[in-house]
C-alpha cells in the first residue's frame, strides 16, 4: 500500500510539476510576447526618429550645397570686381602719387626761383641805391 501511495504521490508530483512547467511556459511566452511587442514599438519609434533626422540632414545638405554655390558665385564676383576696379584704383593711386610728386617738384623749383628773384631784387635795389648815391655825389 505504501508503494501505491508513493506511486500516487509521484504521479501527483509529476502532474503538478508538468502543470507548473506548462504555466511557466505560458507565462514565459506571454511575457516574451509583451516584451517583443514593446521592443517592436520602440524600434518603430526609433526608426521614425531616424527617418526624421535623415530628412533634416538631407535638407541641411541641400542648404549647404546651395550656400556653397552662392559663396562661389560671390567669390567669383569679388575676383571680377577686384580685377576690374582694383587695377583702376591702383592706376588712380599711382596717378595721384605722380601728380603730388610733380607738384612738390614744381613747388621746390618755384620756391628756389622765388628765392633767387628775391636775392636778385635785393641786389638790384641795393645796386640802384648805390648808383643813385653816386649820381648825387657827382
Amino acid at each position: 500500500m505504501e508503494e501505491k501511495i508513493l506511486a500516487k504521490l509521484d504521479s501527483m508530483q509529476n502532474q503538478i510539476m508538468h502543470e507548473m512547467n506548462q504555466k511557466m511556459d505560458d507565462l514565459k511566452a506571454s511575457i516574451l510576447g509583451e516584451v517583443k511587442q514593446e521592443i517592436k514599438e520602440e524600434v518603430s519609434g526609433i526608426k521614425k526618429d531616424v527617418d526624421g533626422i535623415k530628412q533634416k540632414v538631407d535638407s541641411l545638405q541641400k542648404e549647404f550645397i546651395e550656400l556653397k554655390e552662392d559663396v562661389q558665385v560671390i567669390s567669383d564676383q569679388m575676383v571680377v570686381l577686384e580685377n576690374d576696379y582694383g587695377r583702376k584704383i591702383n592706376i588712380m593711386y599711382e596717378e595721384l602719387t605722380a601728380r603730388n610728386e610733380r607738384t612738390e617738384a614744381l613747388e621746390k623749383n618755384w620756391m628756389s626761383t622765388q628765392k633767387r628773384v628775391d636775392k636778385n631784387s635785393a641786389f638790384i635795389f641795393s645796386h640802384e641805391n648805390r648808383i643813385a648815391a653816386l649820381e648825387k655825389a657827382k
